[in-house]
């Protein structure tokens, strides 16, 4: 599949290449490409991760049959872990975790989700103390 659109075109390949990347291989420049911070728009994060799917479907032959509501769930656990990994980067955390298969979006794990929500809160919390 080909896309005008280099963005696009670089998150079909990298997940075509990748299909079974874990969360902390994946490159800084998309790592922040794919992650929502701030006041940035969710329009661009939210249209890659479509792309995602896409890649993943094309590989592997998969169904993409998914409600919204479900793709909105896989989206936001997404994040959760993107932004995760960009505070073990940034404050360069040594912790000891689990391999998490950044494209199995199907398959996150709820109890690792609940703990890096645990961890992304508490690291607000410290940031306004």
């Amino acid at each position: 599949m080909k896309f005008d659109n280099p963005s696009y075109q670089e998150t079909f390949d990298y997940v075509q290449q990748n299909p079974n990347a874990v969360l902390d291989s994946i490159p800084d420049y998309l790592l922040d490409l794919w992650s929502v911070k701030g006041d940035k728009a969710i329009d661009y994060p939210y249209q890659l991760f479509m792309i995602m799917h896409l890649a993943r479907k094309e590989k592997s032959d998969l169904t993409l049959e998914i409600g919204v509501e479900q793709l909105k769930e896989q989206f936001y656990n997404f994040q959760i872990f993107l932004q995760l990994e960009s505070l073990i980067r940034e404050y360069a955390i040594d912790v000891q975790k689990e391999e998490i298969k950044l494209f199995d979006f199907a398959n996150y794990d709820k109890e690792k989700i609940a703990l890096a929500k645990e961890i992304i809160q508490l690291s607000s919390q410290l940031q306004t103390i």
